[in-house]
């Protein structure tokens, strides 16, 4: 049967791993339940009940469900220069959901839209700033749903490469076609 929400309703969802905040009446057959869901809460379908003040209460099996957070186990390439155009990164992975959103740390990496390739791959640009700070960033992926990962050490920003020396060092004017070793 129909359960007519009042003032002071309270919901609740079953099982461990989710904090339910107050509950607000917006109107008879409407609620506003905020729910935070732990990184290890279970997953699977929930039950949801809702208890008017004067003790009425109804209980629905599976309208709520907990699903697996994303997880990025790979880019593709997993390092730019700085300085680096947009290149398309790969990222691999699992839980990807279309619609998901991909940024990696520090404010000097570009990160566009992703593509959504499957639940294991999804592709996104990334451009580098020319002043970018070397080392190794974190990248977080955020689904839909809520759920998000964030892998820490999964993309690096590279510096130039440095020339110390060629041998030979110089070549005369006509001079005939020679190999120059450069190193750094």
């Amino acid at each position: 049967s129909d359960l007519n929400f009042v003032s002071g309703a309270t919901a609740s969802i079953s099982g461990t791993g989710l904090t339910v905040g107050d509950t607000t009446v917006l109107s008879s057959s409407l609620l506003s339940v905020p729910v935070t869901v732990a990184s290890g809460a279970t997953t699977g379908a929930r039950s949801v009940t809702v208890t008017n003040t004067d003790g009425g209460s109804s209980t629905t099996t599976g309208v709520f469900t907990v699903t697996a957070a994303p997880t990025a186990t790979s880019l593709s390439p997993a390092s730019r220069g700085q300085g680096a155009a947009s290149t398309t990164v790969t990222i691999t992975g699992t839980g990807f959901q279309s619609g998901a959103t991909v940024s990696i740390s520090g404010d000097d990496v570009t990160v566009g839209a992703p593509s959504f390739v499957s639940a294991t791959s999804m592709t996104v640009s990334v451009a580098v700033d020319a002043a970018a700070t070397i080392g190794v960033r974190s990248i977080t992926v955020t689904n839909p749903d809520g759920g998000t990962a964030t892998t820490a050490s999964a993309f690096t920003v590279t510096g130039p490469p440095t020339i110390t020396s060629a041998s030979p060092s110089g070549r005369g004017q006509g001079a005939v076609q020679a190999t120059v070793t450069v190193r750094s």
